[in-house]
């Protein structure tokens, strides 16, 4: 529910080689819509929170839509209380096409982003060879229980104070933050970094070397990013929290479906002090031994649990990042004479806290950064995204020195 409450959406645009059937497509879709029909839905308020009305299939369709720029994608507003809640558009022109996804992000998460694409795609191939598709209901939404009150039944009151009473201790430290100047309510930009395949393998290889995963490497990246970014003529250590998304699907019993469309996220924050020159590696290390810890405690687990109890005393501190793994993309299949050649994730979310999501996709590391520019100039993020594009080169030069 608080994710509902602080609203947002979340962007998929899924660029293929060749031209799209759009007639396919549309019939792709609407069988999709069978497999879960909480995507032709509407948000209905209830108090101080929403539950979701399921469309009907037989009833409802979701339109394809046309744009010409992903940065004016970037921009639309959907109206969920007349729904639907799934919005699909299509590039025009040229030999390459981008099919872009859109839903509330109280309503999915990156897996079950990944679950969905791979459906329309296996569909849209089945529908090009002439097969039938049979279909059958895939159970997700706003679900009743809620998450948060089925994890609150492992959890006793004890623990569950104990951990508030943490989150408060917690507030003393205050990360440094990117600086606020945005004034453009409304409108959303876009920065990325790529790695070629041959980067991407040596910073794979130079993460595993440290015995760290990818992630804890690019979190130490980002950090170091951060460090430099914020206070550059300073010798003094500053205050960095770096969160790290966890998927709550299998650490719940029954454990979610994996194709359910239902956000399951929670997290791990490391609050670190970064001196004036860090090693990407130690501070990669720091953030995973938090994240084996938390994931020890029970943490991600705790911290969904205990959403309907927050106050003011509880609620963390405004984080210096959200950085979001979705490890590697897998390829759908497509039929002949198309192939995927790029896959993203886009929070957009009106919030002052940068929401990075990485991504492997093609043997490519990327890093995607959307922004509001409510609250962030331009300027300030393509500032960091140079700052973390320096921090990946200075480790990979490390790593060539050393060979």
């Amino acid at each position: 529910m608080a994710i509902f409450r602080s609203g947002g959406r979340v962007l998929v645009p899924c660029e293929i080689d060749g031209v799209v059937d759009r007639a396919l497509l549309a019939e792709a879709v609407r069988i999709l819509t069978e497999f879960h029909p909480v995507l032709l839905g509407r948000f209905v308020p209830d108090g101080d929170s929403c539950v979701v009305r399921d469309g009907d299939p037989g009833t409802r369709r979701v339109s394809v839509e046309t744009f010409t720029d992903l940065r004016d994608e970037l921009q639309v507003v959907q109206d969920w209380s007349a729904g639907p809640l799934l919005r699909v558009a299509v590039s025009e022109g040229g030999p390459r096409t981008t099919v872009a996804l859109s839903l509330p992000r109280a309503l999915v998460d990156g897996s079950a982003y990944i679950a969905l694409y791979k459906r329309l795609w296996s569909v849209y191939t089945d529908l090009s060879l002439g097969r039938s598709v049979p279909t059958h209901v895939i159970a997700g939404g706003l679900a009743s229980p809620s998450l948060d009150t089925r994890v609150q039944e492992a959890f006793g009151e004890e623990e569950l104070a104990g951990f508030l009473a943490s989150r408060a201790a917690e507030r003393a430290a205050v990360p440094s933050v990117l600086p606020v100047r945005g004034r453009e309510p409304g409108s959303f930009g876009l920065v990325r970094l790529e790695l070629d395949a041959e980067r991407t393998r040596r910073f794979a290889d130079r993460a595993h070397a440290a015995g760290l995963s990818v992630h804890s490497l690019v979190c130490g990246v980002l950090l170091t990013a951060a460090r430099a970014f914020l206070a550059p003529a300073s010798s003094r250590p500053v205050t960095l929290a770096c969160v790290s998304a966890v998927d709550l699907r299998s650490r719940i019993s029954p454990p979610i479906d994996p194709e359910s469309i239902q956000s399951s996220a929670s997290s791990s924050t490391a609050t670190l002090e970064v001196p004036e020159s860090p090693d990407p590696v130690e501070l990669g290390r720091l953030v995973a031994e938090k994240l084996r810890a938390d994931l020890d405690a029970r943490v991600p687990d705790l911290d969904v649990a205990t959403i309907p109890r927050l106050t003011e005393e509880t609620v963390p501190r405004l984080p210096t990042l959200v950085v979001t793994n979705l490890h590697k993309i897998p390829l759908p299949r497509l039929p002949e004479g198309l192939a995927v050649s790029g896959w993203r994730i886009l929070p957009l979310v009106d919030t002052p806290v940068p929401l990075a999501t990485v991504t492997r996709f093609d043997d490519r590391l990327a890093i995607d950064l959307p922004y509001p520019r409510r609250w962030y100039a331009d300027e300030t993020m393509h500032g960091f995204m140079a700052a973390a594009s320096g921090a990946f080169d200075a480790i990979l030069a490390r790593e060539a020195v050393r060979d």
